[in-house]
């Protein structure tokens, strides 16, 4: 009995032991502790996942939403150390696949130039590698997806405030 119980005690202590170290070596993945809330056209929109990149070569930064239906909502901008603020030079747009797991592209949308559009960069944090901002656009979808006669357009509003990741190409 004293044998079954010495090794019923052993064996929890190993599992025990090896849950608690592999928890530990756990690593923070850059796609955790995100906040991205947006409305598309004054419905919530869903972000199941952000990522965010920033070449230092050539001073762009990307942040790229993937929502429900695998719809992708990037918005790109020039990141400057000390600039906070509205920024007039971004780009925003959003690609939804044929499918799931697919390449080829069934809608693309881009920035609607003729109507009022804003980007707001709310601080950096450089040390954590983290940007805040806020965003109201208007994406109109692109010539090449488009029937005769078909004007479609969607606002996106929202704020997002994400880890990036420090990429050079």
């Amino acid at each position: 009995m004293k044998l079954i119980t010495l090794l019923a005690a052993s064996a929890l202590m190993i599992v025990v032991g090896c849950s608690k170290k592999l928890h530990s070596n756990r690593k923070e993945n850059a796609n955790t502790g995100f906040t991205f809330r947006a409305k598309k056209n004054g419905t919530d929109w869903k972000a199941n996942s952000i990522s965010a990149t920033y070449n230092p070569k050539d001073s762009m930064m990307h942040v790229m939403a993937l929502g429900d239906n695998n719809e992708r909502f990037t918005i790109s901008f020039l990141k400057k150390p000390q600039y906070t603020g509205a920024s007039k030079q971004f780009n925003a747009g959003t690609i939804i696949p044929t499918c799931e797991y697919c390449a080829s592209i069934a809608q693309r949308y881009s920035l609607d130039s003729l109507k009022r559009n804003s980007f707001q960069i709310m601080g950096f944090d450089n040390i954590d590698n983290r940007v805040l901002g806020k965003f109201a656009v208007y994406l109109k979808k692109d010539s090449l997806y488009q029937g005769t006669f078909i004007k479609d357009s969607s606002l996106y509003e929202g704020v997002f405030n994400v880890r990036y990741e420090t990429v050079s190409f």
